[in-house]
């Protein structure tokens, strides 16, 4: 009697090892982005708080990648563009006014309001975002830089030294 298996088992056996790993990392579970909020969950935003009043320290610029003192504007095809920081924004500000970019003047007030995780295949990052408080952008939300480790609880913290903490004067 022959007990090496049939070259139809062999096929099959082949098949099965090759397909369900690949079924299995095209699956939406491992390739899909994913964002928790983490809002009302205190130990998530490390040295942040929800409600925390932060100040500008130094003149910052609104635009589509959030509050910081420079921002990215795609002016071309294929993602050209040009940096404009803050000096070359008031240098100017009609002209990036049809960009979206806004500045927020030394000493404006912004509230944190949410804390997201974002999960992508790519990269995690935390999302802290924020809403102005003063100023002619009052109401408008926007995101702030942060870093951490979205795995770790409290690990988030502050990456602007333009935005801290309102000193004792106020």
């Amino acid at each position: 009697m022959n007990r090496a298996p049939s070259m139809r088992t062999r096929q099959i056996h082949l098949l099965v090892c090759l397909v369900l790993p690949i079924v299995g990392c095209f699956s939406p579970r491992y390739f899909s982005n994913r964002t928790v909020d983490t809002t009302n969950k205190p130990g998530w935003w490390g040295e942040l708080a929800k409600d925390e009043v932060l100040e500008v320290k130094e003149d910052a610029l609104i635009g589509n990648q959030g509050l910081n003192q420079n921002v990215w504007i795609a002016t071309g095809s294929y993602g050209a563009g040009e940096k404009v920081s803050v000096a070359k924004f008031k240098a100017n500000p009609s002209h990036y006014a049809q960009f979206g970019i806004y500045l927020l003047n030394r000493g404006t007030r912004v509230q944190c309001v949410k804390l997201e995780r974002y999960f992508s295949l790519e990269y995690s990052q935390y999302k802290a975002y924020v809403k102005v408080l003063d100023g002619e952008c009052e109401g408008k939300c926007t995101t702030i830089p942060v870093i951490g480790d979205v795995r770790k609880r409290g690990s988030m913290r502050l990456n602007a030294a333009f935005l801290g903490r309102r000193g004792p004067e106020h």
